[in-house]
């Protein structure tokens, strides 16, 4: 979705996806993820590597650890462009 190989990205922080418009979006769903819950689906935008916008629908889940801490998040990303640009069409008729 994003326009990166695994080597390009993997080791960097998720930040890097997100629009400067997003962060606070963004921190709240980490805020959201510390406290070991869900982030149910929700439609935003991400960056592509040559800094293109991707409306993408997103879900993320808290990963814990033997202890029961929050050590990292599962994140699905789908790209919903497509759907975006067909509501659009269907709104100029």
């Amino acid at each position: 979705i994003y326009g990166y190989k695994s080597e390009e990205i993997i080791g960097h922080n998720a930040s890097i996806l997100v629009p400067p418009s997003r962060q606070g979006e963004f921190v709240q769903c980490l805020e959201t993820i510390k406290r070991g819950q869900h982030v149910s689906r929700f439609d935003t935008i991400r960056l592509h590597k040559d800094g293109s916008p991707v409306e993408v629908s997103v879900t993320i889940s808290p990963i814990a650890g033997p202890g029961g801490e929050i050590i990292g998040a599962s994140s699905i990303a789908r790209d919903i462009s497509d759907r975006r640009k067909e509501e659009a069409e269907r709104l100029k008729l």
